[in-house]
């Protein structure tokens, strides 16, 4: 019976950090996203960012791009676990 609580537990273990820390949204996502929003030049960095994705919103792709009237901004495509997306402004 231990044996299974430990092996139960190391799954699920596994799948928080496999949900949690590991997931980034695909590049071309992101991409896709920001294009649609009007934003040019668009440069991607898929290192998290903690503080600027709310509460619910676990996968999300930092990028610097040049907005609808031409200048320079920085942000964060940030995603739900059920697909629905914000582009958040640092």
């Amino acid at each position: 019976m231990r044996i299974i609580n430990i092996i139960l537990m190391g799954l699920v273990g596994f799948m928080v950090y496999t949900i949690f820390f590991n997931y980034q949204m695909s590049k071309d996502k992101a991409l896709r996203i920001l294009e649609a929003n009007g934003y040019k030049n668009i440069e991607t960095n898929p290192e998290r960012d903690w503080f600027t994705c709310h509460k619910g919103e676990f996968y999300q792709i930092q990028f610097i791009a040049n907005g609808q009237n031409g200048s320079r901004v920085k942000g964060v495509v940030c995603e739900t676990l059920v697909g629905s997306t914000t582009i958040r402004f640092k």
